[in-house]
């Protein structure tokens, strides 16, 4: 006997569905307006969970460069990992054939794209790391009052200063200032690939410099882990069959981080897109 939700409905229906239309005192309640007598109410359509709606405008959005329009087959849908950039991130690929990949959900028929299988990985603490990391350096309450004082974001302000530390230093990229700072970013465990919540973080070279300097190298450290985290998710669903040769990042935070984007092209092999607006998703 197929199970019974009564109170959340037994039918499933794929994304845009029309499952009603818009009652009076819903639209009242809602939205704050009345419906106009004898006039065709609303459709109200079956939604989608907030990182998969990010994905379905990345799946099909075009792609400039330099203001020029770029694309073809090799930037299909299919050929797209959409990663969703937020406390957490998750990672979105479609295909038209289902693709089991260990450790990764899926593959979820019609979950997003009509007639396709979404596969879906995801790292558990990503923006919410680097809240962490900042707020518990010594110098964060520093930066701070320097960030207020020069008008800027605490995320520019390290991300600018890294860049200013980096370029002062030897041949990269042994003389990198991140080269002997190293982070496993398994703070809140770790989704995908290793499916496995009880695993933690770690910070690997650490010293008594409780600089803001400091802080810039650890905060783009942090970044480099959590790219090192998505490759590793890449390369997994690749293994099991995907063809992804395009990133697509939506939403804030790393998703405009010239340090993360930079890091992630050059780690991943891949293509790497963002959209123009900030805090898309």
């Amino acid at each position: 006997t197929p199970p019974s939700f009564p109170i959340i409905g037994d039918l499933v229906v794929p994304p845009g569905t029309p499952v009603g239309r818009l009652t009076p005192d819903a639209a009242l309640d809602l939205f704050g307006v009345s419906l106009a007598p004898g006039a065709p109410a609303p459709v109200v359509a079956a939604g989608l969970i907030d990182a998969h709606a990010g994905a379905l405008a990345a799946f099909g959005g075009g792609l400039e460069r330099g203001g020029e329009a770029v694309g073809g087959e090799e930037f299909a849908a299919e050929n797209r990992l959409v990663m969703i950039c937020g406390t957490s991130t998750c990672h979105l690929a479609a295909t038209r054939e289902p693709v089991f990949v260990p450790g990764v959900w899926g593959p979820f028929y019609d979950a997003v794209t009509p007639g396709m299988w979404l596969t879906e990985g995801g790292q558990s603490a990503t923006g919410s790391l680097i809240e962490h990391i900042i707020k518990s350096h010594p110098a964060s309450r520093e930066l701070e009052e320097l960030c207020a004082a020069e008008s800027t974001s605490v995320h520019e302000w390290l991300t600018k200063r890294y860049l200013e530390l980096r370029a002062a230093s030897g041949p990269l990229p042994f003389d990198d200032p991140t080269a002997h700072v190293h982070v496993l970013p398994y703070f809140h465990g770790n989704r995908a690939p290793r499916a496995d919540p009880s695993l933690r973080g770690v910070v690997s070279g650490s010293s008594l410099d409780a600089s803001t300097d400091s802080l810039a190298v650890l905060y783009a450290s942090t970044l480099q882990a959590l790219v090192y985290g998505a490759v590793h998710i890449l390369q997994t669903m690749n293994n099991a069959g995907h063809d992804l040769r395009l990133i697509v990042l939506t939403g804030g935070g790393m998703a405009q981080n010239p340090v993360f984007c930079e890091a992630l092209a050059d780690a991943s092999g891949c293509v790497v897109a963002a959209t123009r607006e900030r805090e898309a998703s």
